[in-house]
């Protein structure tokens, strides 16, 4: 699977390749067949493909571009006849109670579809450019090139799409948010919503009813020329209308009423944790108001500038030329020896790509998917998992120059302590009395698991943590 490939790689480079790196170093090496020395500075580092991902669960994880600014995980999928964008909120849980690989917690935001109606597209593209964190797909239709740029802008907190045609009047598209998972999960407990147009925005709203989780996404949609109409085709499925557009931009913004306040953590009834907590609307309508008042070049520029000073302080070059085939070709070309070392600065910098995506302050940070999810049942529930995820999903933080990005793990941990330091002095009074401090000073006990909601004690698996 690709982007399992490609973060396995990633780890092998930066355990083997880099013993450490400083600010803007260049790990360099000359590819034995060629003798070449690449500029990486000017090399394009970007994964691409000629066709869109599938729709399914599969072609989610194998073909889908992954993008982020910490605030939502985005998945898209490049269709010309509909295009597909998943977004995780990583708030939005259920229980997790029960046993075995699937057992509840993290859910999936929203499916976002824009229907175009182009059956026939040819000269077809879609990339992921590392250097600049933006994606694009590209084709013609009758006659017609098609263009769109897609990014996750972290000081906007939007994701914002850039819709173009060649010919003038010739962009018509139906915006269509839907909410996935709708009713009972496999807790009993039911996750509700609906989809609402009005003017020139598609509000989706609703909660998951274990710990109260409200929940909230806005889709804005800001047109050149051409018409645009609401259509609320029956209750709880909005949606937006643009026909004969020159191009048009469209604006993403979620959120949910969940705080990173120590308070979630020691509310022991779980229905009680975000009571008092405000609904998501007022902070999400001003992501989007905000936003809406840049232009598209203003969040590009403004994104471009957050992304590249992260990503732009450490180069790899392993001699490596940019390949005339696609990502996928590659990557199933690496066992056999068929691939370039491509692929390995790929990995490399697309392991950083990916951490600047899911880790951000003021965000909650990566679990053991990092902020990307499908599913209504994730694997283990997409929780944090101290053995080994938070270490695998952290393992460039320091050792490619982006220590900052740590301060979103530091913040939630710092979040659920208070819980722990109350755990550590349960268990020192219980097994070691006489080492208990009564002035509460008895430190903290480790967590082998934890998720936005709770955090463990001992358990069978970890003891008294990891």
């Amino acid at each position: 699977m690709l982007v399992r490939s490609l973060i396995f790689f990633s780890l092998a480079v930066f355990t083997l390749a880099l013993p450490s790196v400083g600010s803007a170093q260049t790990a360099s090496v000359a590819q034995p067949e060629t003798g070449l020395a690449a500029d990486n500075s000017a090399k394009l580092m970007r994964l691409w493909y000629d066709e869109p991902a599938p729709d399914s669960n599969a072609g989610w994880v194998d073909r889908s571009i992954p993008m982020g600014n910490g605030y939502m995980g985005i998945n898209v999928f490049g269709g010309a006849d509909s295009e597909r964008i998943q977004i995780t909120e990583n708030s939005l849980y259920d229980s997790t109670q029960g046993r075995g690989l699937k057992h509840g917690g993290l859910n999936n935001f929203a499916e976002v579809y824009i229907d175009f109606g182009h059956d026939n597209p040819s000269e077809y593209q879609r990339e992921l450019i590392l250097n600049e964190g933006t994606s694009h797909v590209k084709y013609q239709q009758d006659g017609v090139e098609f263009k769109r740029e897609y990014i996750a802008s972290y000081p906007d907190k939007v994701m914002a799409i850039r819709l173009t045609a060649s010919k003038p009047g010739s962009l018509s598209f139906t915006l269509r948010p839907t909410i996935p998972f709708l009713g009972k999960g496999k807790s009993g407990h039911t996750k509700s919503g609906t989809v609402t147009a009005e003017g020139d925005t598609v509000t989706l709203s609703g909660e998951m009813s274990f710990y109260g989780v409200k929940y909230e996404g806005q889709f804005k949609v800001i047109p050149v020329g051409g018409t645009m109409e609401v259509a609320n085709v029956k209750q709880g499925e909005g949606t937006i209308v643009v026909s004969d557009a020159d191009s048009a931009v469209i604006l993403i913004a979620v959120g949910t009423n969940y705080p990173m306040d120590s308070k979630v953590f020691l509310t022991t009834e779980d229905a009680k944790k975000l009571a008092g907590f405000p609904h998501p609307h007022d902070k999400v309508t001003k992501y989007i108001n905000d936003a809406a008042a840049k232009s598209f070049d203003q969040l590009l520029a403004n994104h471009q500038a957050d992304y590249q000073e992260l990503y732009d302080r450490v180069s790899i070059d392993l001699g490596a030329e940019e390949p005339t085939i696609c990502t996928d070709e590659l990557v199933d070309a690496y066992p056999d020896g068929g691939s370039s070392r491509y692929l390995e600065e790929l990995a490399f910098q697309f392991g950083r790509y990916m951490l600047i995506c899911s880790s951000r302050k003021g965000t909650l940070p990566p679990h053991l998917q990092g902020i990307w999810n499908v599913y209504r049942d994730p694997p283990w529930a997409g929780q944090y998992l101290h053995d080994t995820n938070v270490q695998m999903a952290y393992a460039p933080v320091f050792s490619t120059n982006m220590p900052e990005l740590f301060d979103s793990y530091v913040d939630f941990f710092d979040t659920f302590k208070p819980r722990q330091e109350l755990y550590a002095t349960q268990y020192i009074k219980q097994y070691h009395p006489k080492e208990l401090d009564a002035g509460g000073d008895n430190g903290w006990s480790g967590p082998f698991w934890t998720n936005p909601y709770n955090v463990t004690g001992k358990s069978p698996v970890a003891g008294f943590g990891t």
